[in-house]
């Protein structure tokens, strides 16, 4: 198990520090050289499965054909709907009834990789971005374990 964050000081970053989980703050301005060194450590820590949560970087060939088929992410709409950052803004604004929560792979695309896993979450009338945003996190928690398992079964 090993934990990147681009963020030195993350709620992540603290989690691993306490539970005595290998961490590792990278910063960077290139992206090729930074998913190089990500790599670099994915295959001394001989890690299986690369889960992304809150990393809004878009990551380059090197990685992902690095590490094909093993990067998951996961998204706050029902892909393919509403691809990209603001997510839950950009659904507010449709004033659409429904979004979700999507487990996907990682390509060259942003948000466009085969589904892993999805679960719908109903829009009301009186959603606000933070009510909203809560009730796909608590869809988030739900579903991301389960994605995970499904490659885990998949993967031995």
């Amino acid at each position: 198990m090993l934990l990147i964050s681009n963020k030195e000081d993350s709620r992540a970053m603290k989690i691993a520090h306490e539970n005595c989980i290998p961490s590792l703050y990278i910063q960077y301005k290139d992206r090729e050289k930074c998913d190089e060194l990500i790599l670099q450590y994915l295959r001394t820590y001989n890690i299986d499965l690369v889960i992304f949560a809150g990393w809004m970087k878009i990551v380059t060939p090197v990685l992902i054909d690095g590490f094909a088929n093993r990067i998951i992410n996961i998204h706050p709409s029902f892909l393919p709907n509403f691809k990209g950052s603001g997510a839950i803004e950009r659904v507010l604004e449709a004033n659409v009834d429904s979004t979700g929560v999507t487990v996907h792979y990682v390509t060259e695309k942003v948000d466009d990789g085969e589904i892993i896993i999805q679960e719908k979450v109903e829009i009301y009338s009186d959603d606000t971005f933070e009510n909203l945003h809560k009730r796909i996190q608590k869809i988030e928690h739900k579903i991301y374990p389960k994605a995970i398992k499904l490659f885990s079964k998949n993967f031995q």
